[in-house]
């Protein structure tokens, strides 16, 4: 078929690198020829054409993996046929206009000389009936109508070559008129085959508008935002539906409507003003539509733990636990169960799931209960389970499951502890581990067999005081995996084993040399010794170290991450030594180089362009290199220094520059709105500052605080890039306050490579993002002080505990609940068995609570060029030019 690639198999692989793509001759030439050697395949992939014969020459030296050639030159030919008939309208079916663009409905077709065309006029509420249509009405035998008035029937010609793609633009001008509106279009193959997989056909529902409409939903109201969809100013005076006959309103002088939510379900929104209306789909895909739904409400949370996790056919079990009634909406708040007394039931199910007990307890005044139960003798081993339910029913939240486990085991009779010597370590330099085994009934293991495992990992360190800078090898959070395939010398992993005894006291040291690294970056040394005894019990214990590659360490900062295309990229550097304090008098050598990709001997592999240079001494200050940015892409810059006994130490970083080489996008694409909180951790009381960037310049903004739904929302507008905005948190923020900032505006339009088309109109804009603002909940932390009587008691005496409970203000605190456990240490061993923070349990993580919807994601946008073009001729259009 044309535009299909050509395959060319072999019996073995073929060695990449000694197969040189260029020396494959390909007749007739291929537009946009690309030669590929993936295993034991030559794919050669370009724009083939029909009805044509292409001819593949192979070269003699061409080489398989096992060093034998072709031996001579072997030439292969490809008939490629006349190409099925094709029919396709990218954009999706549903669809806005842009609006500085020509109203018309592309097609690209293929060997298609005739094609009927459909034009109707649709209403926001034919909307249902069109989705249903949509997915049915071409389905069936006799195919229905689309909803809506018909405008225009009739059978277009599209013109071009035999199996050459045709690109025909279709004047909707005279079916939308003045004001805009909708239109449903259909084209279908003429005539239309009888059977209905058979049928080819393209339809969508066009919007032509002046009107951009978001919709942020929680779980009983909508906001709808009415903004010019060309610059994103705010619309006051809109008429505001949902749906044909649900809520409505009319937006204020910021845009916004507020309107509640009923049981309606409709499945769009649409604004009116002026004669002009827009309207937004829920969904695409379906007809189910906004309507009230449950607000997060107050639920139980439970802490439950038992004292050992691990238990013994015949053993008892003690459980403790605390209830709190947390609210998860907006009203926050963590409260005590009603101080009725309230009887909890229990119910323990073994690993096969039958019942081996059940009971009932109370909860006490402060949500707490205790309980124990006794395990049968045939027991089965394995995972068991212990079922908890309160009596309120009504409760949500009112039950829950507390899992352990029944097992045979072995008490350990020793237990092992690993070390490593204290730091710093550098290059050239020697380290050591030590492990060190010991009866839990006291004294050494000695004699017993140790083996270690020592792994070298890439590490990582910055000097105290200098987070701002980038030390050692790195790339943003959201760049790692886009920048995964750079090659920048990774570091190799590498783990070696030795074997040795412990010494009379237990002990062995293992001495770690450390002669050299590459690259110059920190390394993490790990190590696991395990130690067996005369028992064949076997415990492994692990430790760490951070080796340096120097004693001084480079850093380098840029203002931003993303820099625009022809801005200088000015970059900062500092020598600092382990402790933080700037060193000056050391050279360093700073370059700067683009990163290409390409497909290159069987893989595709980056490729340094256009490197830079810089040559610095470091100062009490920090120094600046500047790079010139005259192409887009991304950009990896070095900085490499040496310190005092000439071990080197290297930083890397990227940068992106925008402007890189891109397929050009037609729909519109949401952008990220960065926002920097001032804190990581705030506390009640605070106000916390955001720093809103935009990318784009002068635009209108959404704040919507959110905790289980829309607690706040703010109107506010960009002067430039940024602005700065304040929170006031307070304690029923705890954990937690999520919020997302919504942006609409303009922005220039640029080509494929990036460039702004200068004189026509600026395209629509659009961005959003979220952040959590953690809210301390130290201040319902308590403080616990545990103080034996006798620091050691022999087995079968007697001994007793003093507790004593503070608030986080240090006050004591009279008749606080207390859990004593005292169990066996070398059975939690067996487990690692540990408590875990209550706090995250009475005060988990609240959800956000919103859904957003935005017109612009269906804008539509016309090429640039051919936008200028249009410009340039005035506004006549000609039946030529639409194709």
């Amino acid at each position: 078929q044309p535009l299909s690639p050509l395959h060319l198999n072999f019996n073995n692989r073929l060695d990449p690198d000694a197969c040189n793509a260029k020396s494959i001759k390909v007749s007739p030439r291929i537009p946009q020829m690309k030669i590929r050697i993936a295993n034991s395949s030559i794919v050669i992939a370009g724009l083939t054409r029909g009805r044509t014969t292409y001819r593949v020459t192979l070269p003699p030296d061409l080489t398989d993996v096992h060093g034998q050639t072709l031996g001579s030159t072997t030439t292969r030919a490809f008939r490629f046929g006349s190409a099925r008939p094709m029919l396709m309208a990218p954009g999706g079916s549903f669809r806005v206009l842009d609006p500085q663009g020509k109203r018309a409905f592309v097609i690209h077709s293929m060997n298609y000389k005739d094609l009927d065309l459909e034009i109707y006029r649709v209403l926001p509420k034919d909307w249902p009936a069109y989705a249903t249509w949509r997915r049915r009405g071409m389905r069936k035998k006799v195919p229905d109508k689309p909803p809506g008035e018909l405008l225009t029937h009739k059978v277009i010609h599209p013109q071009g070559a035999p199996d050459a793609l045709i690109r025909t633009a279709i004047d909707l001008q005279p079916a939308f008129g003045k004001n805009g509106g909708q239109v449903v279009v259909l084209v279908k193959e003429h005539p239309l085959p009888e059977k209905p997989w058979l049928r080819h056909y393209v339809t969508a529902w066009l919007q032509a508008t002046d009107l951009a409409l978001d919709a942020f939903v929680d779980h009983g109201r909508l906001l709808a935002w009415v903004t010019r969809l060309a610059d994103g100013k705010p619309v006051k005076g809109a008429a505001i539906n949902l749906g044909v006959a649900g809520p409505q309103g009319t937006t204020d002088a910021t845009g916004i409507a507020r309107l509640g939510l009923d049981n309606g379900g409709a499945p769009f929104l649409t604004a009116r003003m002026g004669g002009k209306t827009v309207m937004l789909p829920k969904s695409l895909y379906s007809t189910s539509g906004w309507r009230r739904r449950p607000a997060p409400r107050e639920r139980v949370r439970w802490y439950v733990f038992d004292d050992r996790k691990l238990y013994r056919p015949k053993e008892t079990v003690h459980v403790k636990g605390w209830v709190r009634l947390v609210h998860m909406g907006k009203k926050s708040g963590v409260r005590l169960l009603p101080s009725r007394p309230t009887q909890l039931t229990y119910e323990v199910y073994g690993p096969r799931r039958n019942k081996i007990g059940k009971g009932k307890t109370t909860v006490g005044k402060l949500g707490g209960f205790h309980l124990t139960f006794k395990l049968p003798d045939a027991v089965n081993l394995g995972r068991a389970r212990l079922r908890l339910s309160l009596d309120s029913a009504a409760a949500f939240g009112a039950s829950t499951t507390h899992r352990f486990r029944i097992q045979e085991f072995r008490r350990p009779e020793f237990e092992v502890a690993a070390q490593s010597s204290s730091g710093p370590h550098f290059i050239g330099g020697h380290g050591q581990f030590t492990i060190k085994a010991s009866y839990f009934s006291g004294g050494p293991l000695a004699n017993a067999d140790v083996t270690w495992n020592v792994t070298a990992t890439k590490g990582s360190f910055t000097p105290p005081k200098q987070s701002g800078y980038t030390f050692g090898d790195s790339s943003p959070s959201w760049w790692r995996y886009r920048a995964s395939g750079l090659r920048t010398q990774a570091f190799k992993t590498r783990t070696q084993s030795f074997n040795g005894m412990t010494g009379a006291r237990g002990k062995h040291r293992l001495r770690l040399d450390f002669d050299a690294i590459h690259p110059a970056q920190p390394a993490v040394l790990r190590g696991s010794a395990t130690v067996r005894d005369i028992n064949r019990q076997t415990w492994t214990a692990k430790t760490r170290l951070l080796v340096h590659p120097a004693a001084l360490y480079v850093g380098l900062k840029t203002k931003r991450y993303f820099i625009k295309r022809g801005k200088p990229l000015d970059v900062q550097a500092i020598v600092s030594d382990l402790d933080g304090k700037l060193v000056a008098g050391t050279a360093i050598a700073l370059s700067a180089a683009r990163v290409t990709w390409g497909y290159e001997k069987g893989r595709y592999r980056s490729k340094e362009v256009d490197p830079q240079t810089c040559t610095k001494t470091s100062k009490a200050t920090p120094i600046t290199c500047t790079f010139s940015t005259t192409k887009g892409g991304t950009y990896l810059i070095r900085a490499t220094i040496k310190d005092h006994d000439g071990r080197p130490n290297r930083t890397s970083m990227t940068r992106w520059v925008s402007g890189g080489k891109r397929q050009p996008e037609r729909m519109l694409r949401k952008e990220t709105v960065r926002l920097i909180a001032d804190k990581k951790r705030y506390l009640p009381g605070e106000t916390a500052e955001i720093l809103v960037r935009s990318p784009f310049e002068n635009a209108e903004g959404l704040l919507t605080i959110l905790r289980g739904g829309i607690l706040e929302e703010r109107r506010f507008a960009i002067e430039g890039m940024s602005k700065t905005l304040t929170i006031t948190l307070d304690e029923r923020a705890m954990p937690n306050l999520a919020i997302r900032v919504d942006l609409v505006g303009k922005s220039p339009r640029v080509d494929r490579n990036g460039v702004v088309v200068p004189k026509i109109p600026t395209r629509p804009a659009y961005a959003s993002g979220t952040l959590s603002l953690p809210v301390s909940t130290r201040s319902r932390k308590l403080k616990i002080d545990v103080e034996p009587k006798h620091p050691s008691a022999s087995p079968g005496t007697h001994t007793a505990i003093d507790v004593t409970v503070r608030d986080a203000g240090g006050k004591a605190l009279p008749g606080a609940g207390v859990a004593l456990i005292v169990v066996d240490e070398s059975v939690l061993a067996l487990t690692g068995y540990r408590l875990a923070n209550p706090l995250y349990t009475f005060y988990p993580t609240r959800p956000r609570g919103l859904s957003a919807y935005h017109l612009r994601r269906y804008v539509r946008l016309d090429d640039p060029i051919k936008l200028l073009k249009k410009l340039s001729e005035g506004d006549e259009t000609t039946k030529d030019k639409l194709r």
